[in-house]
């Protein structure tokens, strides 16, 4: 979606809230599975993506520089841009 400029920006999202972002969570199947199993994404750990995005966000929350992950969408493949 983001490749496809269908979502809105960062600065577009901070602009509209009037608020700064403190986080950018990846797309993630693991987010769906540990909500489905009332799971915190965290638990799977920092060498989850998803998890270190939450960790980050936290992190941030409770006042720590840490750069921003996850800014630039990650390019789709030829495949799943026809076979998702």
């Amino acid at each position: 979606r983001a490749v496809a400029e269908e979502c809105l920006s960062l600065n577009d999202i901070e602009e509209l809230l009037g608020l700064p972002i403190i986080g950018v969570i990846p797309e993630s199947k693991d987010v769906l599975t540990c909500t489905n199993l009332g799971t915190p994404i965290i638990t799977l750990g920092d060498d989850n993506p998803a998890a270190g995005a939450y960790s980050d966000m936290v992190d941030r929350f409770l006042g720590e520089e840490k750069d921003l992950r996850f800014i630039t969408p990650e390019p789709v493949s030829f495949f799943k841009r026809f076979f998702g």
